[in-house]
């Protein structure tokens, strides 16, 4: 089964949120603030992608 463009897109934002909590002097509340928001932000495009794509067929 292969895996949609979406699950890599939500681990890439993972992996570089980890590399920034580490390699920035951000303080952690707001690099977690910052990748809550990002999250979601890349949930709601992938609903809307979804949506739309979804009305073409």
């Amino acid at each position: 089964m292969q895996r949609p463009l979406s699950h890599y897109l939500f681990i890439a934002l993972t992996v570089i949120f980890i590399g920034l909590l580490f390699l920035s002097n951000m303080p952690f509340p707001l690099v977690i603030g910052l990748y809550l928001i990002s999250w979601c932000g890349l949930a709601l495009l992938v609903m809307v992608w979804q949506r739309f794509n979804g009305r073409r067929y």
